[in-house]
């Protein structure tokens, strides 16, 4: 899996089976274990990539040791560092084939706000947070498994941002959700109404997790749900009738 965990004010935050977290700037950062070299889910604001390569160090890893980089969404605190972290890794990008061209500089980055006043006050602040466009290699869809670890597949969520992706690991019984899914104060709940465009297909995405077996869940900004997770998240989606 991952080399002996060192003591670090940047070390792994949260750790589970195939997989830890680290802290970047606007995000956790997800590290996922492969036979084929680790993969790297989301990358953190513009200007993270130190702030990850010494969460990696912690765990006996570097940027050069990164074969792939998976983006969640197109959100800044999601994608902005990717610029940085593809410079110093070399690594394959992954995402959802609906936001490539988002990623790749094709079409422009949407201001992330959905109501209009928080998008004329801190969308200004917030655009700079992205990187410079990046080449897209992979182009996921619904099923898939991930390029390199075909242990771990693609859930397309929708909502948050219309090409949001899940991850599922079978093997270690995880679901990581990116933006999907919050969790707050030890309770589950949908993702943030003011970023979220479409709220039905984040509710339609949040019941379609429940088909898919898992335990524990985790999420880009909070700690992870380390058992009964499928459970916890069926007693969420009554709540929605």
């Amino acid at each position: 899996m991952f080399g002996r965990l060192k003591k670090s004010a940047f070390g792994p935050i949260s750790t589970g089976p195939g997989i830890y977290q680290i802290r970047a700037f606007g995000a956790r950062v997800t590290v996922i274990a492969s036979d084929n070299g680790p993969i790297l889910v989301d990358t953190g604001i513009r200007g993270s990539a130190p702030m990850i390569d010494a969460g990696l160090q912690a765990a006996n890893l570097s940027f050069p040791d990164i074969e792939l980089i998976v983006v969640t969404h197109y959100h800044p605190d999601h994608s902005g560092g990717l610029s940085g972290a593809s410079l110093r890794s070399g690594a394959k990008v992954a995402a959802h084939e609906i936001e490539s061209a988002l990623l790749n500089g094709e079409q422009p980055r949407p201001n992330p706000f959905v109501r209009p006043i928080l998008s004329a006050v801190l969308g200004p602040l917030i655009m700079p947070m992205y990187g410079r466009p990046v080449e897209v290699d992979y182009r996921l869809r619904d099923g898939d498994p991930l390029p390199i670890h075909d242990g771990v597949r693609v859930v397309h969520t929708p909502g948050h941002t219309p090409g949001c992706i899940s991850l599922l690991s079978q093997e270690h019984g995880w679901l990581l959700v990116g933006d999907a899914l919050q969790h707050r104060c030890g309770r589950l709940g949908g993702p943030a109404r003011y970023v979220t465009p479409d709220y039905p297909a984040a509710r339609a995405s949040i019941e379609k997790l429940l088909q898919y077996d898992f335990d524990s869940i985790w999420f880009s900004h909070f700690p992870p749900v380390r058992g009964d997770g499928k459970r916890r998240l069926a007693r969420l989606v009554d709540s929605f009738s």
